[in-house]
């Protein structure tokens, strides 16, 4: 095992940082271990976890990067740190624990703001921005996420992420590249959630292929997925092929992004206004919906002798997350297309010929949806698995 450096600002950002100080190395090794046990592919997954580990050790991960771990940690698992030796005995966090979480994350943005207003665009500063927007995210600040992700996104699009990475880097950089904007195009799709938030990034524009499956990222091994659209190909296959739980979360928060347009926002591409026409927009979106389970492999699916196996054991932490995140997305993109509010705000002026079938499907689809939403949260909670998306909290209440 490689000694840690003492020089804890490796990147050189053209001035001396006044900086609240980074704590002791095997600290800052725990604050990595509960990163990856509690926020990794939570549903967002941007750095290789044994790489990042090694580089940790080696010295060489950039403080803005350490800034925002550390900020992650003190806010998100303070009863950890409080009854772990390491933290509790460790006289660097002794009566100051709040007042470091502020610290930290003051630290980082003061990092990142340098990097950007220099026009220094590096991996590491994209990765960190994505750490600061989902704290801001999870915390109630959605505006400000809001203003540092719509950053993220044009500093991604100006570096090419929109597009395959070059093959000269390694396997592990090329998907760190990919799953870095993955992680902008999820928050953009889950933080324009909104009638006065829109989504930055097109469909249309995107050019870099799905995420790959974890055990291909873990061991290194380079491999071609699909897009983002699936081809007609794909979709005809009597058998689908397996694209790994990541690249269906992708998927499915893209049919995601099309609900909250056309119910929220009010977008529509078709001509006709009347869901219950085939041709509408309404029709496409279930369309899709549709079609994305029946594109769903087997061995993904729910059965409830399944479920505990996939929510306990060590490689369960990269499975669970984004697999029942996957499932509150699908059942929640049915509840919403479905909602009560929509025939309120959409169909003001059809309101006396509204089929009475239609709104009693629409009752119908919302109770059997929201169902299952509750069904996933009661069994993860008897499987002991613990949920820390707080955006499973706008699926639960979202029937209402």
């Amino acid at each position: 095992m490689c000694s840690r450096r003492s020089d804890r600002h490796p990147v050189d950002l053209g001035y001396v940082p006044q900086l609240v100080e980074l704590p002791p190395p095997e600290v800052m090794d725990e604050i990595a271990n509960l990163y990856f046990i509690h926020c990794h592919n939570q549903p967002y997954s941007v750095f290789h976890e044994h790489t990042f580990k090694m580089n940790l050790q080696a010295g060489l991960i950039a403080p803005e990067v350490q800034y925002c771990m550390l900020g992650m940690a003190m806010r998100y698992f303070p009863l950890l740190i409080l009854f772990n030796l390491r933290f509790c005995e460790n006289p660097y966090f002794a009566g100051r624990k709040n007042e470091l979480a502020e610290k930290y994350l003051a630290a980082a943005n003061q990092i990142i703001t340098t990097l950007v207003r220099d026009g220094i665009v590096t991996l590491p500063l994209l990765q960190a921005i994505v750490l600061c927007v989902f704290v801001d995210i999870h915390t109630g600040r959605p505006h400000r996420a809001f203003v540092t992700l719509g950053i993220g996104i044009r500093l991604a699009e100006a570096v090419g992420l929109l597009a395959e990475p070059s093959d000269q880097l390694s396997p592990i950089t090329q998907e760190e590249h990919r799953r870095v904007f993955w992680a902008m195009y999820m928050l953009d799709r889950i933080a324009g959630t909104g009638r006065s938030l829109v989504q930055s990034i097109r469909d249309e524009d995107v050019e870099v292929q799905l995420p790959m499956d974890e055990e291909s990222f873990a061991k290194g091994i380079a491999k071609k997925t699909a897009p983002l659209i699936p081809l007609e190909t794909e979709e005809e296959a009597e058998q689908p092929e397996d694209l790994g739980i990541v690249a269906y979360l992708v998927r499915i928060l893209s049919i995601w992004g099309r609900v909250v347009d056309y119910v929220i926002q009010g977008k529509t591409k078709q001509r006709s206004t009347q869901p219950w026409h085939p041709g509408s927009d309404f029709a496409a979106i279930e369309a899709a919906l549709l079609q994305f389970e029946s594109n769903f492999p087997k061995q993904h699916r729910y059965t409830p002798e399944t479920l505990r196996q996939r929510v306990i054991g060590d490689e369960a932490r990269y499975y669970a997350g984004p697999w029942l995140i996957m499932q509150f997305i699908y059942h929640s993109a049915f509840c919403l297309l479905h909602h009560p509010v929509f025939p309120t705000l959409r169909l003001q002026h059809l309101w006396r010929k509204i089929p009475g079938a239609f709104l009693q499907r629409s009752s119908d689809m919302r109770l059997v949806h929201s169902r299952w939403i509750i069904r996933f949260l009661r069994d993860a909670d008897a499987c002991g698995y613990e949920v820390m998306s707080p955006f499973t909290g706008y699926c639960v209440c979202l029937p209402c």
